[in-house]
């Protein structure tokens, strides 16, 4: 097969999750145990067949950079200023490309997780449908939008979903020679920058213009979103069985006061607080801050 690289971007402000993302960014708030962030998930599955990972940065990047500039086989890309996601590509795809003008580049949010993917059948899919754009798609999901499907091929999104539609992802492969021209493009109309979204802007318009496939995970497969407060407490319980996940770095003095919480790095917690369904994090001066999730 031919050459695959990665790009993450997580350069954003992880609004959805705020106030608990001022001191953290959300790429490295814990998943399901304390010493695991929720962006292990994406370079995890990158690692498994990916030749490099990019992952470009901004908010808070110095915390990112630390964390990731440990890891074999990852590299980090400042963006310097917040410019999406489609930005952040078209600023840093020179150094994403490779000479293998046949390759591939995978797409992976930051703040999505998912068990039972294989990243190899995933690749292979879009190869032998020698596609522009291959979408993994889910089960319909109560959230986000929706492909309908001819002959088992994307034609169309929608934000309802309608018989037979799939839920998307966010998750994409992109052949290199459409990505390349598709960046030329967006440079010459944009002085060399535009603040874009992938999905948006790139994806979304080429379903039924382009050769779009799209590889289906199904059940025991899993995928989610954990960029919403309930979302993200989810997927932590789901991940720890029920259990509590506390940050390493927090100091919690009566943990079996806490039922179904997260509790965010650098949080202190003294005797006898107590708490359920909750996101818990804490300010500078140490006042906590906290999330109740139903």
């Amino acid at each position: 097969m031919s050459e695959l690289v990665t790009f993450i971007p997580a350069g954003g402000l992880g609004t959805r999750l705020h106030p608990h993302t001022l001191r953290t960014p959300k790429p490295l708030l814990p998943m399901g145990a304390p010493d695991k962030c929720i962006i292990n998930f994406p370079i995890d599955l990158s690692m498994t067949a990916s030749e490099h990972t990019w992952v470009s940065t901004d908010y808070l990047d110095d915390q990112l950079e630390d964390y990731i500039g440990s890891i074999n086989g990852v590299s980090t890309l400042r963006d310097n200023e917040t410019i999406g996601s489609g930005g952040s590509l078209i600023k840093h795809y020179d150094k994403l490309s490779t000479t293998d003008s046949n390759g591939d580049t995978l797409i992976l949010p930051c703040d999505h997780i998912y068990e039972g993917l294989s990243l190899l059948d995933f690749w292979q899919k879009h190869q032998e449908n020698e596609a522009d754009i291959t979408l993994l798609t889910v089960p319909p999901k109560p959230y986000g939008e929706y492909v309908t499907l001819t002959d088992n091929m994307p034609v169309s999104v929608e934000k309802r979903a309608a018989r037979g539609a799939l839920s998307t992802t966010g998750i994409f492969i992109l052949r290199n020679q459409f990505l390349t021209n598709w960046i030329a493009n967006a440079r010459r109309n944009t002085d060399g920058m535009v603040n874009c979204n992938i999905y948006y802007d790139i994806i979304r318009p080429s379903i039924g213009r382009y050769a779009v496939s799209h590889y289906f995970l199904d059940e025991p497969g899993y995928w989610e979103d954990t960029g919403t407060p309930s979302l993200y407490v989810a997927s932590n319980m789901r991940l720890s069985a029920g259990r509590t996940v506390i940050a390493s770095s927090a100091q919690v003095r009566s943990p079996e006061q806490l039922k179904r919480c997260v509790v965010l790095p650098g949080t202190v917690i003294e005797e006898g607080f107590c708490a359920s369904n909750s996101i818990i994090s804490s300010t500078s001066d140490g006042k906590l801050l906290i999330t109740k999730v139903s």
